[in-house]
C-alpha cells in the first residue's frame, strides 16, 4: 500500500520514525513535508498535498492512504478535509483526530460515574469518499454508475 505523510514542524522527528515503521512493514512512504524544521512552516501546503496525492492516487486506481499531523491536529485535520474530488458528486477528503489512548480518556454516559474509556489508537488517515464509497459497494474506486 502506498501511504502519505504529512505535517508541521512539531511532527517532524514523529514522521521520520512512522515512515521507517512504514517502509519497514513494506509499504511505499511518499513524503509530503516538511524536510526540515522551521518553526514558520506552511503546514496546510504539507497536508493539502498529502490529501490531493491520495485522491489521485485512488482515482489512478492505486491503494492509498494518508496520515497527516502535527502540534495539536486541528489545522492539520482542516486542512486535509479541504481537499474534494472534481466531479458532478460532491466527495472529497474526510479526516479523523485520534490521541493515543495513554494520554487520553473520556467519560461514557453508558458507564459508572467516574469511570472512563480510552479513545481511538489509531494514527489520523485520510482517504477519499470515493474509495470508502466503492469499498461498501464493491464498485472499483473512480468508477461511475
Amino acid at each position: 500500500m502506498r501511504i502519505h505523510v504529512g505535517t508541521d514542524h512539531a511532527g517532524l522527528e514523529f514522521s521520520r520514525d512512522l515512515q521507517q515503521h512504514l517502509r519497514d512493514a513494506g509499504h511505499e512512504v511518499i513524503d509530503h513535508g516538511p524536510q526540515s524544521f522551521d518553526p514558520l512552516d506552511d503546514y496546510p501546503s504539507f497536508c493539502i498535498n498529502t490529501a490531493l496525492a491520495v485522491v489521485h492516487d485512488q482515482r489512478s486506481g492505486v491503494d492509498a492512504l494518508g496520515v497527516v499531523f502535527g502540534g495539536s491536529g486541528n489545522g492539520e485535520q482542516i486542512a486535509a478535509n479541504k481537499v474534494r474530488e472534481p466531479g458532478p458528486r460532491w466527495s472529497g477528503i474526510t479526516t479523523r483526530r485520534c490521541w493515543p489512548a495513554s494520554t487520553t480518556t473520556r467519560t461514557s454516559s453508558r458507564s459508572a460515574p467516574g469511570s472512563t474509556r480510552p479513545r481511538s489508537r489509531s494514527l489520523s488517515s485520510t482517504r477519499s469518499s470515493a474509495s470508502r464509497s466503492a469499498a461498501r459497494s464493491g464498485t472499483p474506486a473512480g468508477s461511475r454508475s
